[in-house]
């Protein structure tokens, strides 16, 4: 490449990334702020462009008022929609607001072609900008040049806004703690508002800077909406700095991605981004985040099998739907056919969205088309029959499910939503630029079912045969093992990992799960279309999916079958009644969201919650053999846990300096000291949430340092939280049995979760779901769970923090019973000194990261250097 070529690569690059940050900087502030994920913010960047060239050409008003003016309507149109909707379901789970706002952008999308016609318009020039300047033989044109001095600018100005207004810090402050801020008594409805009109804003003057360098054309919207995510994630979470690297180093690398391999444009964007997080999994400027920050999932509903009764119903929309072919025609049939594939694709994606963590949106599109692909090359290049052909389809699908699992698993929360988003974004390009293996943009034709099955009706008889079972499969899965295991991780995950679940290996297995379920449905999907183009790969399909979840209820196992009944019903009936059936079906889905956030499963459990009085809890009887409490141990006195040298320093700061102890069996060791002393970092170097600069942890003899917390519970390490998080949608039973049976054999796992049940006085909360507990109750729990893999040493941290007077004596003499019982020793820190004095053998005192003092109760408080230090004598 000449110098010539390089910097005209590079300006152009510069000047397509200040237009990107500003669309991205929108939408980092609306999510930093409100946790909103807002889907339609490329609509209000699609709405800033449309009314500039409003305002500029049929107004003639011209572009600079244009460009002033523009913004201001759509930070209008924003206040308005955060007024009318968003405000409404601020307390929903954070997937409803997406799907709130992606009815906004089906609205839009007719709208926009209704107001301004289905033609591409083109923009007038800046004036004073319509030249170019030469720049070492090359003619740079001026509004270029302009963009790439507009982005500092307007990233100087949002950051004075940040920090030096009232309003400003105090959004800055929401993002960190919103009860903090809403006990100071701040209104945080008028910051939210304050936040999407200011997002809105950046969000239309982006759009309105398009027009002196591109055509307006209505697909501009989902382009920028998901450049804008890709930039926001690199970069980092709420960092706008980040964001405005992130929007220079996909900009470059598009530009020069472009120039340099053509045919490899569109998988750009993905590689860069896949790569970045990869390294940097928090982004280029964010901060990680650690699985016991990560927000919970939201309690839900607990799952539970199927009633008798239900059993009957859905037994009998089978038969029905088996002899639909003697009263519906042709297309009905197909449209029966379809919605079943799409169900089963939801269902696939309910998997993760709903039993695992909520921010799988994007994966599940990635299965669906290597799934159909996969089937369609099994016929187009090699000839293969329906039956290798859908099979090639489940294998592609379960082994894309692998290899995405494994690689994202290590990210959590929208991180990971977003790597998988990445890995979508690179089949897409692959699907439209490799044309020699997926037929590019004229796609693989020829799909087709054998002449036997071809018929509408046969063909659903086929779909209902493999289908039913695969959905009988996946529920099955979720009512399992494997599905409360999946729970646990999304509801708690330091918790799930503390009690010895790997995250990564079962995140990874309900990939493949999921994986093969979607490959079976994009194979059937192919066949049933007798083709497969690259528009499968595009954004909207995949939220068709999502929001067929969320419209079910993603907390019902039932709810992606009635959401994709529900929409196919919207879509099918609309489309052909009106030629506006986006904006009807947007309205529909508005409604449903501001009336039924549960999903339509929640109104099908309404009459039968009100027809019925709730039960009085009773005391469940486990039907479980009680173990007895395992004695105390011979070697009384042995070292338990050794700690030797152990030192950690975040940025220069030494949190822990050259700390020993040791702790012997059935030995109660306190670990005090004033804030910042240093306690919660050794915790978690002891507990393997971080890894030491030096030292050496050794439990039973063995060496733990920096051993990941997971695997701690099978070598005799339990633990309890400071701020503990149940497993919201289990029972106490049933979280009981999840924890013990990852540390012990299934039996033996069944009788210490009914022990505990007992021991712990939790036998009446026994079919109590884990998110209606009392806080006494989940401290009770959380020491079960830290118990359930019978632990060797007990780690407690605070473990009275936020309890009553009575029940703090009484949790710990509860502890002291346990561990006189089964031999165990515990090792806690806690700042109620009558704990610490009245439960500790012995205390070793921190300050400043290294041991001041060790000794009894008695010495330590007679100390004059800790009365100094901490207890202020």
């Amino acid at each position: 490449m000449s110098p010539e070529a390089l910097i005209g690569q590079t300006l152009g690059g510069l000047a397509s990334a200040s237009s990107l940050f500003l669309v991205a900087a929108g939408l980092s502030i609306i999510f930093g702020v409100t946790r909103v994920v807002n889907f339609a913010h490329g609509t209000l960047f699609l709405l800033g462009a449309y009314i500039a060239w409003t305002l500029a050409v049929p107004l003639g008003l011209g572009f600079w008022p244009a460009l002033l003016l523009a913004p201001v309507a759509v930070a209008g149109i924003g206040l308005v929609l955060e007024l009318a909707l968003l405000r409404r379901i601020y307390q929903a789970p954070e997937l409803f607001q997406l799907l709130a706002t992606f009815a906004v952008v089906l609205i839009a999308d007719d709208l926009v072609p209704l107001l301004w016609g289905p033609e591409d318009l083109l923009g007038p020039r800046a004036p004073g900008l319509a030249g170019a300047v030469r720049i070492g033989g090359l003619r740079i044109p001026q509004y270029d040049l302009f963009l790439i001095a507009l982005g500092p600018v307007v990233l100087g100005l949002v950051w004075l806004v940040f920090t030096r207004t009232r309003w400003g810090l105090l959004a800055r402050a929401a993002t960190e703690d919103r009860v903090m801020v809403a006990a100071l008594g701040t209104d945080q409805r008028w910051i939210f508002t304050g936040a999407f009109t200011l997002g809105a804003f950046l969000a239309g003057l982006g759009g309105a800077l398009l027009l002196p360098r591109e055509t307006i054309h209505h697909d501009l919207d989902t382009q920028m909406i998901v450049s804008a995510f890709v930039v926001v994630v690199v970069g980092g979470m709420g960092s706008l700095p980040g964001a405005y690297l992130a929007a220079l180093l996909l900009g470059l690398a598009s530009a020069f991605g472009t120039a340099l391999v053509p045919q490899g444009t569109l998988v750009t964007m993905g590689l860069v981004m896949m790569l970045v997080l990869a390294l940097r999994p928090q982004g280029i400027l964010g901060r990680r985040l650690r699985a016991d920050t990560l927000p919970p999932a939201g309690p839900g509903a607990v799952l539970r099998p199927a009633t008798p009764t239900q059993r009957l119903g859905w037994g009998a929309l089978i038969a029905v739907l088996a002899l639909s072919p003697l009263w519906l025609g042709s297309y009905g049939l197909s449209v029966v056919s379809e919605t079943v594939i799409l169900a089963l694709s939801a269902s696939a994606l309910h998997l993760l969205s709903g039993a695992g963590r909520p921010d799988q949106l994007w994966s599940r599109r990635l299965r669906w088309v290597v799934g159909a692909y996969g089937a369609a090359l099994a016929v187009v290049k090699g000839g293969a029959g329906l039956g290798l052909a859908l099979a090639a389809g489940i294998g592609a699908g379960a082994l894309g499910g692998l290899g995405v699992g494994w690689f994202v698993t290590r990210l959590g929360g929208v991180y990971l939503a977003m790597l998988t988003l990445a890995f979508a974004e690179i089949i897409h390009g692959v699907t439209l630029q490799a044309g020699a293996l997926t037929g590019g943009d004229n796609g693989l034709v020829g799909v087709w079912p054998p002449a036997w099955i071809a018929a509408p009706g046969p063909f659903l008889w086929l779909v209902l045969a493999l289908v039913v079972p695969a959905l009988i499969g996946l529920r099955a899965f979720i009512l399992g093992e494997g599905g409360r295991r999946l729970q646990s991780a999304r509801d708690a995950p330091a918790r799930a990992a503390a009690c010895g679940l790997g995250l990564s290996r079962v995140q990874a297995l309900a990939f493949v799960v999921a994986g093969a379920a979607a490959g079976l449905a994009g194979g059937l999907l192919a066949f049933h279309k007798g083709s497969v183009f690259p528009t499968l790969t595009a954004v909207p399909v995949s939220v068709d999916a999502l929001v067929m979840v969320l419209l079910g209820g993603i907390h019902a196992l039932s709810g992606p079958l009635l959401g994709a009944a529900a929409y196919s019903a919207l879509k099918t009936g609309l489309a052909a009644g009106t030629d506006f059936w986006r904006l009807a079906v947007g309205g529909v889905l508005v409604v449903l969201v501001l009336a039924f956030p549960g999903g339509l499963a929640s109104i099908l459990r309404r009459p039968r919650a009100a027809s019925a009085p709730s039960p009085t809890p009773t005391p469940t009887p486990s039907p479980l053999p009680v173990s007895p409490p395992r004695p105390a141990a011979s070697s009384q006195g042995e070292p338990v846990l050794v700690v030797s040298d152990l030192a950690r320093s975040f940025g220069g700061v030494a949190a822990v300096d050259g700390v020993s102890l040791t702790v012997r069996a059935g030995e109660r060791l306190a670990v005090i000291g004033p804030n910042g002393a240093g306690k919660s970092t050794l915790f978690a170097l002891i507990a393997g949430q971080e890894r030491p600069d030096q030292g050496r942890v050794t439990l039973l003899g063995r060496d733990i340092t920096g051993v990941p917390a997971s695997r701690l519970a099978r070598v005799g390490l339990g633990r309890t939280f400071q701020s503990p998080r149940p497993f919201l949608t289990l029972t106490v039973a049933e979280a009981l049995r999840t924890a013990a049976r990852l540390s012990l054999p299934r039996r033996e796992a069944d009788a210490r979760a009914a022990f505990l049940l007992e021991r712990l006085g939790l036998g009446a909360l026994a079919s109590h779901p884990g998110g209606g507990l009392a806080q006494g109750e989940v401290r009770r729990v959380d020491l079960g769970l830290a118990l359930a893999g019978r632990p060797r040493l007990l780690l407690m941290d605070e473990p009275v923090a936020g309890m009553a007077l009575g029940e703090r004596a009484a949790l710990m003499d509860l502890v002291g019973a346990l561990a006189h019982e089964e031999g165990f020793a515990v090792l806690f820190t806690e700042h109620d000194m009558a704990v610490v004095f009245g439960f500790a053998d012995r205390v070793v005192v921190l300050d400043r990261g290294r041991a001041l003092a060790e000794g009894s109760p008695e010495a330590v408080r007679e100390n004059p250097a800790v009365r100094a230090c901490y207890l202020g004598a």
